[in-house]
């Protein structure tokens, strides 16, 4: 499986939900909202290998959590999607939500999303 030709589809698919996109982290002095992906486990699963997908939505720790929601919504819609070309073959299952208050961080507030991506050869 190519790795980074997932994350490159995953930042697009992202980027339609908002315009700020980071693989593993954010530039230096983000502007809110933004979201950081990541892969961070990868498990073979004959006949397929799993990516266990991480998305962070951050938004200012002083604004309404509205945006964020909306945002987040809006990427939970990405469960069942499928991605099938000459290069891909990958479906998306939501796992889990979690709204990470400002008081467990600095200064940001943010959402996490999981997903596994199932993807075949």
């Amino acid at each position: 499986m190519n790795t980074n030709a997932l994350a490159e589809r995953v930042a697009i698919l992202l980027a339609t939900k908002c315009p700020r996109v980071y693989r593993d982290k954010p530039k230096d002095n983000p502007t809110f909202p933004f979201i950081v992906f990541s892969f961070r486990t990868v498990v073979s699963n004959p006949p397929s290998v799993d990516y266990n997908l991480f998305i962070d939505i951050f938004d200012n720790a002083g604004k309404s959590a509205r945006e964020i929601e909306n945002i987040a919504d809006s990427i939970e819609m990405l469960n069942n999607h499928i991605i099938f070309d000459d290069i891909l073959n990958a479906n998306f299952m939501f796992e889990s939500r979690q709204f990470v208050a400002n008081s467990d961080l600095i200064s940001a507030q943010a959402i996490s999303i999981d997903f596994r991506i199932r993807t075949y050869q």
